[in-house]
């Protein structure tokens, strides 16, 4: 039971950690290509 709630915390914090880095990949890449005449549309929540 203990086992199985640890690896549920460390998944989810795994998860959490690329999510965060996927978007600041994301801002990286937004802040470049501001260059286009295309307004970036605000993200749909």
């Amino acid at each position: 039971m203990f086992l199985t709630a640890k690896i549920h915390v460390v998944s989810g914090m795994v998860i959490g950690a690329l999510a965060v880095m996927a978007a600041k990949q994301m801002c990286k890449q937004r802040k470049t290509s501001k260059r286009s005449p295309v307004p970036a549309s605000p993200p749909q929540a």
